[in-house]
């Protein structure tokens, strides 16, 4: 039984809005939930929600080199990417929050990307959590270029890739989460 599940697509695919209708749809099935939800505001500005207590903090603004003729902005930074310059206390509120908050049916990652693969950063206890699997299923949300990098953590892995083309298979696939999470 598939205990881990990668949710990958592109950008703008969906991926947080199956996270957010999965975290609703677990938790009217009677089940629980906990995790992060990363929510963007216009591609200006990134916010937290924490799922367990549903507080949200701001977490990022655009790097202004993100359009500048040096697309890659800062690789060396932990709190830096090509796109987003993080807020240092958000990092450690939500992992705080991540580490604190008790097991659950289904624990939600959104998401683990550069900082976490590469520099061992960001959403660590995201990455540690699904690591020592204390909840019944995690689902991570990782970028494609990333998948494999993810894949090679955790080999166990199930990988639900997002389409918008096909939205019409979020239901099944909220429902098959849903269902290996009650067993």
């Amino acid at each position: 039984m598939i205990k881990r599940i990668i949710l990958t697509g592109e950008h703008a695919s969906g991926k947080t809005s199956f996270c957010r209708i999965l975290h609703d749809e677990t938790l009217r099935a009677g089940l629980t939930s906990t995790g992060i939800l990363t929510e963007t505001e216009r591609d200006k500005k990134l916010s937290i929600r924490d799922l367990y207590t549903d507080e949200l903090r701001d977490l990022a603004v655009i790097n202004p080199n993100f359009f500048k003729d040096n697309p890659h902005g800062s690789q060396e930074s932990p709190l830096k990417t090509s796109r987003w310059i993080f807020h240092k206390e958000a990092l450690e509120w939500g992992n705080k929050h991540i580490k604190q908050s008790p097991a659950a049916d289904i624990f939600i990652l959104d998401e683990a990307g550069i900082l976490e693969f590469e520099r061992n950063g960001g959403w660590c206890e995201g990455i540690r959590r699904t690591d020592r699997m204390i909840d019944r299923l995690a689902v991570i949300v990782v970028r494609p270029e990333l998948t494999a990098m993810a894949l090679d953590r955790w080999e166990d892995a199930g990988l639900i890739t997002i389409n918008p083309a096909h939205r019409e298979k979020i239901q099944d696939q909220i429902r098959q989460i849903l269902e290996s999470a009650k067993k």
